[in-house]
């Protein structure tokens, strides 16, 4: 069975007082196998990369609204955007939205209260498809690549 993954661009979001990664475990449906990362924030951004790289066409990607991004985040929403991941944008209702207005466009509508915001994060789950994880014990049964020789000149 594959996993899909929910990756939050800042570890600050809460939804009713609860942080935003405990919330959406309780709220999404128990049926589908969801990992939900926060992807700390770091100065390296080959960690955000490989991160990223592992689950495409099965991930999401949650940008903090309320939150004045940094470096880090506009180049992750960037490297997210540009590998196909779905961008959904997070809302906190008591707050104004901080983000540039060049990242509103690319992440519009965003949803205007909790209740839109899983209403995409549910939408957005059925059309991903599950990442796959390789059983060890099948790694005996994978066909052997072939040798290629290398040839001067070509």
């Amino acid at each position: 069975m594959g996993k899909y993954y929910i990756f939050l661009s800042c570890e600050k979001i809460s939804v009713e007082n609860t942080h935003i990664q405990d919330y959406l475990n309780g709220k999404i449906p128990k049926s589908k196998d969801i990992f939900i990362k926060c992807i700390p924030k770091h100065d390296d951004l080959e960690y955000s990369r490989d991160e990223i790289d592992e689950c495409v066409g099965s991930s999401i990607y949650v940008v903090n609204t309320n939150e004045k991004p940094d470096y880090v985040n506009s180049w992750e929403l960037g490297y997210a955007m540009g590998k196909g991941l779905k961008i959904i944008g997070y809302p906190d209702g008591e707050k104004e939205i901080k983000i540039p207005e060049d990242m509103k466009n690319l992440i519009k509508p965003i949803p205007k209260d909790i209740n839109q915001f899983m209403e995409k994060i549910n939408r957005a789950l059925d059309n991903l498809t599950p990442k796959e994880e390789i059983i060890k014990e099948d790694w005996n049964r994978q066909p052997i690549p072939a040798k290629k020789e290398f040839k001067e000149g070509i």
